[in-house]
């Protein structure tokens, strides 16, 4: 009994747990009359003593493991290993061999280009470069009916090249009120051979165009490049412009041929504008000689048949005529 006294005693030592039980143990037996409660104490004894020796087991086992583990670790440092570099495929693959989609990426947006100014400040940089310019522009025109009840479009049309322009026609399409065309007709610029830079007038007439019903009408405007160059040194001299009795508007004056070349078809062209710049008439006239000697002179009478009542303020002359 001393024998299993001491060893429970060591067990519970070595387990940690006499401190509170072996009090309780040796007071119940050195008590004869309770033995029931010793044989009860008895067996809670063991099974603390079942419970302690596993703990102990356990923690022997955990501490041992944990002392191999503590061991191999600073016996043996382990390295970690350095990340490589990885060419990614397209798409790419897992260890099994299966697509696996790349994440998908949303495209950088790209700020268009806008026009930085040069240094000089006059030409932009990156801008597009701007259009061509047409080559004959229409800078305006206007409606008209005269008496014989013939539509015309009086205008003017300017040269934007640096070359003489021949030729130059106008097409006019008229237009009724619901989009239909109802007409189309074409002539020429008052101005045979127009200058560069320059403006020439220019009169469209539809016969019996007043009973077309016309609301609208477009103009093109084409010609050709020409080398040939009108007669040098005529000059108008001393016009004047009036309304006759009958109400047509006349400018007269005087051509002189100031050039040392004898001048043929030499004519005036005069272009007439309204209150707000817009062209109302054009019309032309020829010098009352066929030819204009070299110093010579002669006169014109240039009359628009109703001009009166034209609304004009204002007019601009240009004399031409071609070198013998």
């Amino acid at each position: 009994m001393t024998l299993m006294l001491a060893r429970i005693q060591r067990w519970l030592t070595a387990a940690g747990e006499w401190v509170v039980l072996l009090p309780l143990w040796r007071k119940l037996i050195r008590r004869p009359g309770r033995r029931v409660a010793a044989v009860m104490a008895t067996g809670l004894v063991w099974l603390v003593i079942a419970v302690a020796v596993a703990r102990l087991a356990g923690g022997d086992d955990a501490n041992d493991s944990a002392s191999q583990a503590a061991v191999t670790d600073s016996a043996t440092p382990t390295r970690t290993a350095r990340p490589t570099r990885t060419r990614i495929a397209s798409p790419s693959q897992d260890a099994e061999g299966t697509a696996t989609p790349e994440p998908a990426t949303t495209p950088a947006l790209t700020p268009a280009a806008s026009a930085v100014p040069a240094p000089d400040g006059t030409t932009p940089v990156g801008a597009a470069p701007p259009a061509p310019a047409a080559p004959l522009i229409i800078v305006s025109s206007s409606l008209y009916t005269d008496s014989d009840s013939t539509l015309h479009v009086a205008g003017e049309v300017r040269n934007t090249t640096t070359d003489y322009m021949d030729y130059v026609e106008i097409t006019g399409t008229f237009f009724d009120a619901s989009g239909q065309v109802v007409a189309s007709e074409y002539t020429f610029t008052h101005v045979d051979l127009v200058a560069p830079g320059a403006s020439a007038g220019f009169d469209l007439g539809l016969s019996n165009g007043a009973g077309l019903g016309v609301s609208r009408y477009e103009l093109a405007v084409q010609g050709e490049v020409s080398a040939d160059q009108p007669a040098a040194g005529l000059v108008i001299q001393g016009e004047s412009a009036n309304v006759d009795g009958g109400g047509d508007y006349h400018v007269v004056g005087t051509v002189v041929n100031q050039s040392a070349a004898v001048a043929e078809f030499v004519k005036v062209i005069g272009t007439f504008y309204g209150a707000d710049g817009t062209v109302v008439r054009s019309d032309l006239a020829y010098t009352e000689l066929e030819v204009v000697p070299p110093g010579g002179s002669d006169t014109f009478d240039l009359n628009l048949p109703d001009g009166g009542s034209a609304g004009i303020t204002r007019y601009s002359l240009v004399v031409e005529g071609f070198p013998i």
